[in-house]
């Protein structure tokens, strides 16, 4: 069953007309198929009720309408529909507007409304300000005041184009010659005044008789009545406003004339003069014709957003143009899909039913296929068989994401003069057209994201579709062009993740759709589209290029760096982003470790007896695991990172330094002010592709694989930091295995809590008995032994003693009687601690062996001193025990 079978409706009938459509048979169609939706019911509601309401009342002056609106949310439709209904337009002996009645008949109230603006005589003059306005019109003084002046004097029969020739024609219809004028003209001149005025300087001298003839005057006279219309024409607010007023005056009772102007923010955009001009000409018709003259305009943006980016002074300005435009309607796009389905996709019983049997089967394989990855925007999938059924063979979320794409690109100036606003084509259009094209596919075919390209293309200007017109001309895989559109359409959709997936999902054309194959496909076209230089991509994520953001891309991709800025990249990124730390700390003892930094066997500080060596996918060698455990083997007292692989992080750092040299050289030459937006964008990227990259190697580190002495490690995964301290600690116990000796925590208080206290036991510690072995053996081969000799010794390998671990052995081993030290004197407590404790002694500070005493020698001491002094000592320490027999015999030979 082919798609164009599918509908209710015939999908190539014209559903879309321009803002103004003479065809009452046309009108009265466009009425009845009007979609209204719950949102455009309560924002219609409101006018209605302000219009009605102000029909008898001669001090109703608020006679400004503000219908807002983006791309889609049918703010210009609505306008249309609108100025049909105020327009009291018959077909066939009834009210065109008793169709729009019929769908509100659940809201008594509004129809009420309704009923009495349809009663009321009015007339509606519809037009999109840009095709009316002249090329230049909005460069020119009165420029706003021209087109109004223009629209209403072709609304009456006179000449539009210049308003002399207008004021002429008005003042010969006051007088009752008009008529008279025309039919003389032609009889003169041999052709109608309609044609004859428009070459009407060289149809001077027919004018000038047919003037004569009419009015009983001369020749020459009629020629100078002529001429000072010419020169004596001005436009002022003041004198429109008179103008439309004796119009008024000659309607009905309660007449009403309605100037509906279709994109008047497009037109006025940011020109101050034409803002104020919009709020003069309408607070002067609503005083000057009593409320009687209405305006009604639509905008891309609300009125707010208009003024909203303006400084203090030109908001205070124009703080009085959103008093005359007091009934604001702000279409959402909420209700575009609703009306689309409504209009363009009513399934006829057929298609629904065999549609309803393919989703029963389907279901679990369509959740899969529209899934996207992650986004920061949640985009809808269907929720169930009724909304496939509306939806098909289009997907949820193409309608939002297309909104949004159109807002990017407006919002970046990428449509053309009167195209700008996009105005010509709905969402409706664009949909249909894609619809369209797809007529004779089959059951299960999906309309594809990219096809809504060429819904909008010829609104494009040249420079911005350039690239895509060149690819169709010179790529001739039409797979590569479709993503090639996909991801200009995404380009300024900030929200979506234009990642290989992302893509892939915009690309699904079937339900038996091969989705791993499709992302393949995808990765190979942005692959080629990549090297011509159309798209650029930072990280996962590619973004399509326009014209001049492709020459800078191509200048940077010409920018020479050398080599050892991307090597110096890699280590900064590794070592000073990731890692952060000169030293790592041990978690068994709290002590931070200095380390060797080695990339891919370059070395990047001095040499320490651990070594951390990360090998790269830059390295040569990277994938060859065997070689890699190999030399681990051989580097004893080195952890090995092997990170996982990836092709692309060389080029990579690679541009991430080219652009950085890039900018940072064009930003000091004279560079026009598009370029400046594109470097500082650049700027931007090059800082997210850093990021980037640094989340990425974090990410190849920790997928990596870690070595040492050959053994593969297996730590925590966490983060590169987290994984590194893991494997440090492994890294520390191999190098330093005599680290083990230490069986707990020393500080730096710990040496001054030893030298003074009394307790010290004279069992000796494995790492005492360590440390008098070394002392030791330096004494028994005459080498002269400072504190810092024994600290360098016993920092190093095999054993990796921190300072306090080390000067704590020192205290607990002269504290104990086995060693003492001296500094050009034998030094007591004090000077022992003062020695240990100020790293300015280290080198000068002189460790020696004490001489072994036995306890009887010791108890033979203290006998000998009570016979000779008469007096007991309490102490068994050889050291104290000299000390006092020495001080007690100076004591007695004094």
């Amino acid at each position: 069953m082919k798609l164009k079978n599918f509908f209710s409706k015939d999908i190539f009938r014209h559903i879309e007309g321009v803002i103004k459509a003479d065809d009452r048979e046309y009108i009265a169609e466009e009425v009845r198929e009007y979609v209204i939706t719950n949102e455009i019911q309560k924002k219609i509601n409101t006018f209605f009720e302000v219009y009605s309401s102000s029909i008898g009342n001669p001090n109703f002056r608020d006679v400004g309408v503000w219908i807002s609106g983006f791309f889609g949310s049918g703010k210009s439709h609505l306008l249309k529909i609108l100025s049909f209904i105020l327009n009291n337009e018959m077909l066939e002996g009834f009210p065109i507007g008793d169709a729009f009645l019929s769908k509100v008949e659940d809201d008594f109230e509004l129809q009420q409304y309704i009923k009495k603006a349809m009663e009321s005589p009015s007339k509606t003059i519809l037009f999109n300000i840009d095709q009316k306005a002249d090329i230049v019109t909005n460069k020119k003084r009165n420029a706003l005041l021209s087109v109004f002046m223009k629209v209403f004097n072709e609304e009456l029969g006179y000449y539009p184009k210049y308003g002399y020739v207008a004021n002429f024609e008005r003042d010969l219809d006051k007088q009752g010659l008009y008529s008279e004028f025309k039919e003389t003209f032609a009889s003169i001149a041999e052709e109608s005044w309609e044609e004859g005025r428009e070459s009407i300087n060289l149809n001077m001298d027919f004018i000038a008789e047919t003037l004569a003839d009419v009015k009983k005057i001369s020749v020459e006279n009629g020629e100078k009545i002529i001429n000072n219309y010419r020169e004596d024409y001005s436009l002022s607010i003041e004198d429109f406003a008179g103008i439309v007023k004796s119009y008024v005056d000659i309607q009905q009772k309660d007449f009403r004339l309605i100037f509906c102007i279709d994109e008047i923010g497009q037109f006025i955009s940011e020109d101050t003069q034409l803002m104020l001009d919009l709020q003069t000409i309408s607070e002067t018709l609503s005083t000057v014709c009593k409320g009687q003259v209405w305006v009604m305009v639509t905008s891309q943006d609300d009125i707010e957003t208009l003024t909203g980016n303006m400084n203090a002074k030109q908001s205070n300005d124009f703080s009085r143009i959103q008093a005359r435009f007091p009934t604001r309607i702000n279409l959402s796009s909420a209700n575009v899909d609703e009306v689309i389905k409504k209009r363009l996709l009513a399934k006829n019983s057929d298609a629904e039913s065999k549609l309803a049997d393919l989703y029963e089967k389907e279901t679990s394989n369509i959740r899969t296929l529209f899934h996207f990855s992650q986004t920061s925007f949640s985009y809808r999938n269907y929720r169930d068989e009724d909304d496939f059924l509306l939806t098909y063979p289009f997907v949820p979320y193409q309608f939002e994401l297309f909104q949004s794409s159109i807002r990017g690109l407006s919002l970046h100036n990428a449509f053309q003069g009167r195209h700008q606003s996009v105005g010509e084509r709905s969402m409706l259009g664009v949909f249909q057209l894609v619809l369209q094209k797809n007529a004779e596919a089959e059951i299960g075919t999906f309309s594809m994201f990219d096809q809504l390209y060429d819904g909008i293309n010829n609104a494009l200007r040249g420079e911005v579709q350039a690239p895509i017109n060149r690819s169709i001309n010179h790529i001739s895989n039409d797979f590569y062009i479709r993503v090639l559109k996909a991801l200009f359409l995404v380009k300024y959709v900030k929200e979506f993740k234009s990642d290989k997936r992302n893509i892939s999902v915009l690309l699904i054309d079937s339900i038996n759709c091969d989705v791993l194959s499709l992302e393949r496909e995808v990765q190979e076209a942005f692959n080629h589209l990549e090297s011509q230089t159309l798209i650029q991509h930072i990280g996962d994520q590619y973004e399509f290029l326009t014209n001049e953001e492709k020459e800078v891309e191509e200048n940077i991709k010409m920018t020479e760096i050398e080599s050892s800025d991307v090597n110096k990249l890699l280590h900064d990124t590794i070592f000073n982003t990731l890692i952060r730390d000169t030293k790592i700390r041990y978690s068994e003892n709290n002590q931070d470790y200095s380390f060797t930094k080695r990339i891919d066997d370059r070395l990047y500080n001095r040499e320490e007896d651990l070594s951390v060596h990360f090998i790269t996918p830059l390295y040569p060698e990277n994938s060859d695991e065997k070689q890699i455990r190999l030399k681990s083997i051989s580097k004893t007292s080195e952890l090995i990172i092997l990170m996982a692989d990836d092709r692309r992080l060389g080029d990579d750092l690679k541009f991430y330094k080219q652009t950085e040299k890039y900018i940072k050289h064009s930003t000091r030459s004279g560079i026009n002010q598009n370029t400046k937006v594109i470097l500082a964008l650049k700027a931007t990227q090059n800082k997210e592709r850093f990021n980037e990259i640094t989340n990425r190697i974090d990410k190849l580190i920790i997928e990596g694989k870690a070595f040492l002495k050959g053994s593969l490690l297996s730590p925590s995964l966490t983060n590169t930091k987290a994984m590194l301290i893991d494997c440090f600690g492994q890294l520390i116990k191999s190098t330093f295995p005599n680290l083990r000796m230490l069986k707990k925590q020393f500080r730096e208080r710990d040496v001054k809590e030893i030298i003074y206290s009394s307790a010290n036991s004279n069992d000796l510690s494995e790492a005492e008995n360590e440390t008098l072995s070394l002392i030791l053996r330096k004494f028994n081969r005459n080498e002269l032994i400072t504190v810092k000799t024994l600290l360098s010794t016993f920092s190093s390998k095999p054993y990796g003693w921190y300072q306090s671990a080390v000067l704590s052995q020192i205290a607990l081993l002269y504290a104990k009687g086995k060693i003492e030290l001296e500094r050009n004197f034998d030094l007591d407590k004090k000077a022992v601690y003062e020695s240990l404790s100020n790293n300015r002694f280290f080198d000068t500070t002189i460790i020696k062996k004490i001489t072994e005493v036995n306890s009887q020698q010791i108890s033979k001491v203290i006998e000998f001193y009570m016979e000779l002094f008469h007096e007991p000592i309490a102490t068994q320490d050889a050291k104290e025990l000299h000390k006092r027999f020495s001080d007690r015999l100076q004591q007695e030979i004094g």
